[in-house]
Parts: C-alpha cells; structure tokens; sequence
C-alpha cells in the first residue's frame, strides 16, 4: 500500500486486498488466524469486533494488537530459547498476577515460561508483549471494508472521514494513525520498570517482546553485554510480506542483550527540582495576575 487512504493493512489475519475463501471464511466468522488458545478475536469495541491485526501509515506497517505476535507461537520458541536455555522443555501461563506481600496487585505479567521436570518448577522468565496504540477509531473503516471487502480493500477513508465528521457528536471520526509515544511512554516503559523491580530482585530473566520500529522510538541505547550477563532481553521483530501467498509472516529481526540496572538507570532519571525559594518567587508574581481566583468581594 503506497499511500495512506486507508489506514488498515491486515484484519482479521489477513491483507485487505487477500480475498482467499480462507481470508474470507476468518472475516465472516470473525476468527483469529494467530493465537492458538483464541479462536474468534477478542479485540472488539462496544462489543463489536473490530479485527484490527496491522494498519499502515505512510508505507510502513505497524502491528497493534498483541496476538498478532502470537502467529505460529514462533514468540514463546523465540522468548524460551534465550531466557531458558536452548532446548527448554517449558509451558506456557497467560496472564499472570504479580503482587505485594500484602496482597495488592503489582500487575499482570502477559506470559511466564515455566520451566516444569517432575511437576516441579525448575525455572521460570517473564515476557512482556507490547504493540502500538493507534489514535483515531479503527472500528468504522473495519466495519466498512467489511460490508464489501473486493471493492473496499484500498478505499480512501480519508474522505469518508471528512464526509461523515460532521454528524458525528462522538468525535470518533479521526483519521487512524499510530501513537508511538503513548505506547512505550504510558505502557511499556512503566510496565518494565514496576515489575521488573521485583522480577530482578529474584533474578529472574525478563524479555520484551515488540516491533523494531516502536523500540526504535524510544530513542534510547542501551548498553549490550553478552547474552549470559543479560537480565532484560529484548526480541525485536516485523512483519514481512510474502508476495506468492499474499499474507505478511512474523520475522523476528534483532535480539538485544541488556540488563534491567541500565533500563532503569535510563528510564528513572530525575531532575533536580526548583528550591522553595524560587517557588515562591513564582508565586509572587503569580499574584494578582490571572491564576488568583477573585473569591471575595
């Protein structure tokens, strides 16, 4: 797709312009080609399905939802051979619920490999998936490629949107693009940290899963030490497009060996704040000016 007419680039497992009985079996019945414990997707909006796998924004494709990085469980193989050792014998647990001693909840990890010889845990590493958030709703122009998918696979919603914004009261009409920075800034970058306090303190590997290009955005190098040294493991992977079969195959692109010390020596920096004196400079001079609420007369 060359352009950015329309932002959708898979749904529902497949290129909009792949129109294979299988593409069109998954879109009628709103199926999850990727997620092996899924069967219909589950990424839906008020309770319609939206089906969103990848979108496209100016000729690059973006990956959005987190069970496109399940396809051919080629994540957990990747995940389990660096964190676990090659050849692990491990299973896999979704969701599972980190907590304080009192009980309260640190989060959900998103999966944790166990490594299990004779019922008994012999070891176990975090993974962590995160894809990138989109602004704008995604549900119309799924809905509307779908009402005729041979006719719709490249329309140009850009001008739908313009056609239909002004009675929208909603404001649900804005063009679908990608939020780079509300996605590591608001999740990934705050999830590693809180969780990884804990998962580092008992020495426990964690590997995030994610597309090169929102690592990328976050504009940051680690430092890399060699694969033994490492405590945070990152595994950065893209979609690519096989062309004879029309469908794009999860690639895993890089490994990156670092440690979770230099993420959050990277990620907790604080600045020195101001001195109590020169608050109250500001506060002075705040006086008097528009922020003073008139509250007697």
């Amino acid at each position: 797709m060359s352009d950015d007419r329309f932002p959708l680039n898979e749904v529902l497992g497949f290129p909009t312009d792949n129109h294979s009985d299988d593409a069109f079996k998954h879109r009628d019945e709103k199926l999850c080609r990727f997620s092996d414990y899924l069967t219909e997707c589950n990424k839906t909006n008020a309770g319609q399905v939206i089906g969103t796998c990848s979108n496209q924004h100016k000729g690059d494709e973006y990956i959005v939802c987190p069970h496109r990085m399940e396809e051919d469980n080629l994540l957990f193989e990747d995940a389990a051979t660096e964190a676990l050792g090659e050849g692990a014998v491990y299973e896999v647990l979704k969701e599972v619920r980190l907590q304080y001693e009192d009980g309260g909840s640190v989060g959900d990890i998103d999966f944790i490999l166990v490594d299990v010889e004779q019922g008994k845990v012999q070891d176990f590493a975090s993974l962590e998936v995160q894809t990138v958030y989109t602004s704008g709703n995604s549900s119309r122009p799924v809905n509307h490629f779908l009402e005729n998918p041979r006719e719709r696979e490249y329309f140009d919603w850009r001008a739908k949107v313009e056609e239909i914004n002004s009675d929208d009261s909603q404001g649900n009409t804005s063009y679908v693009s990608p939020d780079w920075k509300s996605s590591h800034r608001k999740r990934l970058v705050p999830q590693v940290l809180q969780k990884g306090r804990i998962l580092n303190e008992w020495g426990i590997t964690q590997v995030v899963a994610t597309q090169d290009a929102l690592f990328n955005d976050l504009g940051k190098e680690f430092q890399e030490v060699e694969p033994e040294q490492a405590d945070l493991i990152w595994l950065l992977y893209d979609i690519e497009l096989d062309e004879e079969q029309n469908l794009y195959n999860l690639t895993l692109k890089k490994v990156i060996y670092s440690t979770f010390k230099d993420f959050q020596d990277t990620f907790s920096e604080e600045k020195e704040p101001e001195t109590k004196g020169d608050f109250e400079e500001r506060l002075k001079s705040d006086l008097g000016g528009d922020k003073q609420l008139q509250l007697f007369s």
